[in-house]
């Protein structure tokens, strides 16, 4: 599932059904909703650019987070930093045993849905992390398409909160995505390029 339907989510919604996967992605009522229309409208999402490339018929668009979360393996939260909080608590109850979430870019999404978890009561054991900046540099495009900026295969630096869930994260991660760890999330907030380039 990927969780955030902006030029990210849908990106990488994109790139993740072309690379073999069974996407789901969600959304929150409000939110993006030009960007979810033109997919259901369409069919699917048309990717350009500099890595993957094709037409993705994504297999679920919804605003459903009960059925989106409950249901995934692995949970791409693609949303800004400062709707992170909001996130978490559309996710947490429907969080179960053995799933895994990761937050691009972090800014320490993964300490927040941890605060959100023990608020909330959610014992659910999931292993939580988050990118160094962001998934790719890309940016949504009319009639459901997008486009990525960079050449893929770059390694992707991520790490978990707590830290020592790290080798899981890049284990899981690993299977779409390479990935090398970084010594904790202060590191992969830190270091995130948009902190310069913006």
């Amino acid at each position: 599932t990927v969780v955030g339907a902006g030029g990210t989510g849908c990106c990488t919604a994109a790139e993740l059904t072309l690379l073999g996967n069974q996407v789901t992605l969600c959304e929150q009522e409000g939110w993006c909703e030009e960007n979810l229309a033109a997919i259901r409208a369409r069919g699917g999402f048309e990717l350009t650019g500099l890595a993957t490339t094709g037409y993705a018929e994504i297999a679920e668009v919804t605003n459903d987070f009960e059925k989106a979360v409950s249901s995934a393996e692995v949970i791409f939260v693609t949303a800004l930093s400062t709707r992170h909080e909001a996130l978490a608590e559309a996710m947490v109850p429907y969080l179960r045993d053995g799933q895994t979430i990761l937050f691009s870019a972090g800014s320490c999404g993964s300490m927040i849905l941890r605060r959100v978890m023990a608020e909330k009561g959610c014992g659910a054991s999931v292993v939580a992390g988050e990118l160094e900046g962001n998934m790719f540099p890309c940016r949504i495009r009319p009639n459901a398409s997008g486009f990525i900026g960079m050449p893929g295969g770059k390694p992707k630096t991520i790490a978990a909160f707590p830290a020592k869930d790290t080798e899981k994260l890049c284990a899981v991660i690993g299977e779409f995505y390479k990935c090398v760890p970084a010594v904790n999330v202060f590191e992969t907030t830190l270091n995130a390029s948009n902190i310069i380039v913006h």
